[in-house]
């Protein structure tokens, strides 16, 4: 951060204990509903392997909500010392690279969505490079944040500058990656929507008409832009200085970062990802055989047809 660095202290405030309380326990009830929905899908009866890979993309967003949870513990301990270096540290990492844990999970969601509609022709990335890239991205800024935050927390004037300024990388490196992957979200939504394969019209309400690929397509670009307006506020917070306005006033933290995430969580666990891979997986897999079938009598008969 730009300047401050001569009267260096963890808060410009006094972290407050009912705000850490709140959303710690907004936090634990997501995420252990989260952790839940996995824990069902792996026991679906006669689960494929294949369903039961897919689950596992939820990994990554289930440890995101710990580490918010562990941040906002760490700040009800800052409230009563808001000197303590190790609080601060805890939550200053760990709340800096959440939403980068839960952008994995996103992006291989997207992933996973493509290749079980069948409508690889429709992204504009092709599939077999489209995870690769951007987990690379999150990978890439998550290492960043994380090394710039535990530098900054040092309190040096030379460890700040230096931290402050890979963060504010490894940010923009976040929000670079997620305004494309909007793009490719967006654009694959509009073309599979106008053209839609035969897996994506016959599972196009399944499992219901509140619980489908539509809507998940939907959530994913929702909560792309809640990642990327919650990076957007960090990276203007960095810049701005340690004694900038953003960072002077623990109501942004609270209302566009925790919240943010919060509702980030919320809308996954609205479409139960993991309960969709297992219920949709089998149902694709069958209509991709019968298309094949069909494609293969439909050669049968046209050589008899020839001959």
């Amino acid at each position: 951060m730009a300047s401050g660095f001569e009267n260096w202290q963890p808060y410009m405030y006094t972290p407050s204990l009912a705000a850490a309380i709140i959303f710690t326990i907004v936090f634990v009830g997501v995420t252990a509903y989260a952790s839940f929905q996995f824990y069902k899908a792996l026991r679906y009866p006669n689960i494929h392997p294949l369903d039961r890979k897919r689950t596992l993309i939820i990994i990554p967003f289930i440890v995101g909500g710990f580490c918010e949870i562990i941040g906002c513990i760490a700040r009800a301990v800052s409230s009563q010392d808001d000197q303590a270096r190790t609080p601060f540290i805890i939550q200053s990492v760990l709340l800096l690279v959440a939403p980068a844990l839960f952008a994995a999970t996103i992006y291989m969601i997207l992933g996973r969505i493509i290749a079980m509609l069948n409508s690889a022709h429709q992204s504009l990335i092709p599939l077999r490079f489209l995870t690769k890239i951007f987990v690379f991205g999150d990978v890439l800024s998550f290492l960043m944040q994380g090394t710039g935050a535990g530098i900054m927390s040092a309190g040096s004037h030379d460890n700040i500058s230096t931290g402050e300024s890979i963060i504010i990388a490894g940010l923009f490196i976040q929000i670079a990656f997620f305004s494309v992957f909007i793009v490719v979200t967006g654009l694959f939504q509009y073309r599979v929507l106008r053209e839609p394969s035969l897996e994506a019209q016959g599972t196009r309400y399944t499992p219901s008409k509140v619980h489908n690929w539509q809507l998940i397509m939907f959530t994913l670009f929702a909560c792309s832009i809640l990642i990327l307006v919650r990076c957007i506020v960090r990276a203007v917070e960095y810049i701005e200085g340690w004694d900038g306005y953003i960072i002077s006033n623990e109501v942004f933290l609270y209302t566009l970062d925790l919240l943010l995430m919060f509702l980030n969580m919320v809308l996954l666990c609205w479409q139960d990802i993991c309960g969709y891979f297992v219920e949709v997986g089998p149902i694709s897999r069958d209509q991709n055989a019968g298309q094949s079938l069909t494609a293969d009598s439909d050669g049968y008969n046209e050589a008899k047809v020839g001959f």
